[in-house]
């Protein structure tokens, strides 16, 4: 590790970065919340236009990503994650600022209830202070990434004035290609 300040940039799917990402996406995410690998790493070799992934480096070395859909009138953040070794202090909250910044729009993201637990309550409060509001009066349901998969009970999180069944219709059909809306 260097001493340079973590930054954010466009992914750069090299070999190594493609291996440092997979090593956090599937640490940080269980099965449900992942796409397929395949798919996920055609999407980081620019198989879609809507999706975007963007890498957080510290040095040369990727620590941390943020993919985002491109939609109409918002942007979703679909996964974001820093190295287990790397939260707590400041990284991810830099680099999901500087993101918004290089991309103005309002956004939208999932994360599991705060019934859920401990961490959830702690995830919900850290996109609280990014000026994200719990959207806790709208039912979601996260479709299966993947034939065999569960739905999600999930909770949408907003900035902006986003309208919450707007928001999960363009999930269910632009990023989860499912038709209808829990």
């Amino acid at each position: 590790m260097n001493n340079s300040m973590p930054h954010i940039e466009a992914f750069n799917p090299t070999e190594e970065n493609i291996s440092r990402f997979r090593e956090i996406y599937f640490m940080s995410f269980p099965e449900e919340e992942r796409r397929p690998w395949e798919q996920m790493n055609g999407f980081l070799n620019g198989g879609n236009g809507q999706f975007k992934a963007f890498a957080i480096m510290d040095g040369a070395t990727l620590i941390g990503f943020i993919t985002v859909w491109t939609l109409q009138g918002m942007n979703y953040i679909e996964h974001f994650a820093v190295r287990h070794d790397r939260r707590g202090n400041g990284t991810g909250q830099n680099a999901l600022r500087a993101l918004m910044e290089m991309m103005p729009a309002s956004y939208v993201l999932e994360v599991e209830p705060k019934e859920t637990g401990d961490i959830a309550r702690r995830r919900i409060g850290f996109y609280s202070k990014l000026g994200f509001t719990p959207r806790e009066e709208f039912d979601y349901l996260q479709p299966p990434y993947a034939d065999g998969l569960p739905e999600v009970p999930l909770t949408l999180m907003t900035t902006g004035d986003i309208e919450p069944g707007n928001a999960a219709k363009q999930l269910w059909d632009v990023v989860y290609h499912k038709k209808g809306v829990n």
